[in-house]
């Protein structure tokens, strides 16, 4: 729930940056200093302030019942720097993210196509699919990391999957003047009122 502020921040930056063609402006430079900010910003704040606090007061806090670390939030210093830093961190890579797969990877093959048409529909979908198999895969008992591995390697081609067949079952026109088909809507709006 901390985190929420700033998810709906970078959110409305990024409706903003689009409607105001940002994202097009971004040198090759800004993404380079962009990248380097945050690269620098690890290795100071992190690196030299933060990580070693942490360390510090983990060690002094072994054996005792202290709960927490000051890190985790309060008004302190060391809770100061780690948000100081990841907001550097996440301006940084965001910008540098941007420039880099805009300069080097601003292509699409047939694959990668087919899926950026299926994304959103796999967002809309992939909560009840996930739940849904972590509940018939919670009885297995392995290492939680394999799992959150065999989850992944599962449920992420079954979203595709389940994705393009209500595509291929409700087309719509994707011509650059056609409107978004209403009766796609109404018929999603159907099989949701259903759904609970």
């Amino acid at each position: 729930m901390g985190y929420l502020p700033q998810y709906i921040s970078l959110y409305i930056l990024g409706l903003i940056a689009y409607r105001r063609n940002w994202f097009f402006e971004l040198t090759p430079k800004m993404g380079r200093d962009w990248s380097l900010i945050a690269l620098m910003a690890t290795l100071i704040i992190f690196g030299g302030l933060v990580f070693p606090s942490a360390m510090q007061q983990e060690a002094e806090a072994a054996g005792t019942r202290q709960a927490g670390l000051a890190i985790a939030g309060g008004f302190n210093w060391l809770a100061f720097s780690y948000a100081l830093w990841e907001s550097f961190v996440v301006v940084g890579v965001c910008i540098g993210l941007l420039v880099l797969f805009r300069q080097r990877w601003n292509h699409q093959g047939r694959l990668a196509r087919n899926l950026a048409a299926n994304v959103y529909l796999v967002y809309l979908i992939h909560p009840p699919v996930l739940v849904g198999f972590a509940y018939a895969f919670h009885v297995v008992a392995l290492y939680p990391l394999l799992k959150f591995g065999i989850a992944v390697l599962i449920t992420l081609p079954l979203c595709f999957l389940i994705s393009s067949v209500i595509r291929k079952q409700y087309p719509c026109s994707s011509g650059a003047n056609d409107q978004p088909c209403s009766s796609i809507r109404i018929r999603m709006f159907k099989l949701e009122a259903f759904s609970f």
